[in-house]
């Protein structure tokens, strides 16, 4: 935890310093009134703390992003517009204004419109792709239901006597043509091993089998 601490506030400060690079703000890249972080440098500390991030493929950011969860699917699609996108339209918008093409007010409040609209179409992209995921898990789940039905349905009116046995011996589902042959009732029989039922003689050939 400690290390994915650190590795956080490397990657949040050195995307910091390379924001004031694109942008020109050099209070956001100089550490020290005569001193500053070259871009390079910042670039090389973001990746290697993305890296240290990434290293646990089983947790952490690796591991929510390598989950076929919708919340996995929505790690990788938000993450990258969440980064990406405040930051090429503020660019754009900065670039426009310099080049005298409108005031600030304007600027900001056409950074606000267009951030809104993108993110709002990010979203409803990830809401249709998750909704499709829904709607396969619903199917799927249905399609169970149904096998598991059948199943029951063969099992329970087959004409020979059928039985799911734990490997220690315990009978955990049996049919009633299996009762009407042992001649036990279906709870007497769940409450025991097959080993209790089986004649002494043919014990140790039965175990042997299972």
């Amino acid at each position: 935890p400690i290390v994915g601490v650190a590795a956080g506030i490397t990657v949040a400060a050195a995307w910091l310093v390379l924001i004031g690079y694109i942008y020109g703000v050099a209070p956001l890249y100089n550490a020290l009134p005569y001193e500053r972080i070259a871009p390079q440098t910042a670039l090389a500390l973001f990746l290697l703390g993305l890296g240290v991030l990434l290293s646990w493929p089983s947790r952490g950011l690796a591991g929510l992003l390598a989950q076929s969860s919708a919340a996995g699917l929505m790690a990788r699609r938000l993450l990258p517009a969440a980064l990406l996108i405040p930051l090429g339209l503020g660019w754009l918008r900065w670039q426009g204004q310099l080049a005298g093409y409108y005031d600030t007010a304007f600027g900001l409040s056409l950074f606000v419109a267009t951030n809104t609209l993108l993110f709002a179409a990010v979203i409803w992209w990830n809401a249709r792709a998750i909704q499709q995921i829904d709607s396969d898990r619903n199917a799927i789940a249905q399609a169970l239901r149904a096998s598991q039905q059948r199943f029951q349905a063969t099992f329970e009116q087959a004409a020979v006597g059928i039985a799911h046995v734990s490997r220690e011996g315990h009978w955990l589902e049996v049919n009633q043509k299996l009762c009407d042959i042992v001649g036990y009732s279906r709870a007497e029989l769940l409450g025991l091993t097959f080993q209790d039922i089986t004649h002494p003689d043919d014990l140790s050939t039965d175990l042997a089998l299972v």
